[in-house]
């Protein structure tokens, strides 16, 4: 009977190791596959210090990709002495980039840039959120998991997370737009999926998707609540985003002098504390 009971549990052991190798093959194979869409945006001083990073991710083959307004406009607002670097997943730095458009600055924290001569391996197609029922002032859905990639602490890594779809929730508004009012405001009265699971500096930008691949958000906020408790990881949903991606940009070319090019890795920049945190 003592016999039968070790190889009971010792066949449950192995059973739980294998699934658990499948699904980390399994997330090896999404991030793989996934990434390819994916870039990363670096900031530097005139001194070559990194002063911000975040990442990005390709939404057409011509090249178009969307990065967080709050990383790029440190590098548009210096362009004279800030110099700016975009690589893609391989390492390579990208030469030649166009602006098209930023959004309107403390309400959309969002720039539309372009690859110009850069073939397209990977990108993440326009969708929309599922039609959810809503109910009373919430109106939120459960989603069942999502993931998304940035590139906090080390380049392409894939966050995993259960998360919730909030379509303009007067509740959740209220709480982070009171925190987040001398900051961007970019998130008041508009449609947020909240992941269970922490990003940190270095994500912002970061596509949000389904597990099979359904683009449904970028990575956008952290934020506690008033007591410092609450932990709010904030994403934009993709409903909000599709306006934007349609609406017309004026391409300019980005100065060649402004552009970095290589395959070296800086060192990580150092980000500011507080209630509010970009990333």
């Amino acid at each position: 009977m003592q016999l039968i009971k070790l190889l009971s549990l010792f066949a449950i052991l192995f059973s739980l190791c294998a699934n658990a190798q499948q699904v980390r093959k399994k997330k090896k194979k999404l991030l793989s596959s996934k990434a390819n869409g994916v870039v990363t945006l670096e900031v530097f001083n005139e001194k070559g210090k990194l002063v911000d990073k975040g990442a990005g991710f390709f939404v057409s083959p011509q090249g178009s990709f969307l990065v967080s307004r709050h990383v790029y406009e440190k590098f548009h607002n210096n362009r004279n002495t800030y110099q700016l670097k975009v690589t893609d997943r391989s390492g390579r730095a990208i030469p030649n980039i166009a602006y098209g458009k930023c959004g309107q600055k403390n309400k959309f924290d969002l720039c539309l840039l372009k690859a110009k001569g850069y073939k397209v391996s990977a990108f993440f197609p326009e969708a929309r959120l599922p039609r959810y029922r809503v109910s009373k002032d919430f109106q939120f859905a459960e989603l069942r998991k999502v993931f998304a990639i940035g590139h906090c602490g080390s380049n392409y890594r894939l966050i995993q997370s259960r998360a919730k779809f909030y379509k303009k929730s007067s509740y959740l508004n209220k709480i982070v737009y009171k925190l987040n009012a001398q900051d961007r405001g970019t998130i008041k009265d508009k449609d947020l999926i909240i992941m269970m699971d922490s990003h940190c500096p270095g994500d912002s930008g970061g596509p949000i998707f389904t597990n099979d691949g359904k683009f449904v958000g970028v990575l956008q906020e952290y934020m506690s609540d008033q007591d410092g408790q609450g932990k709010f990881f904030i994403g934009l949903a993709v409903t909000e985003i599709s306006d934007f991606l349609t609406s017309g940009a004026q391409w300019k070319n980005i100065s060649s002098k402004s552009i970095i090019r290589g395959t070296a890795r800086r060192k990580t920049a150092s980000r500011r504390s507080g209630r509010v945190l970009e990333y």
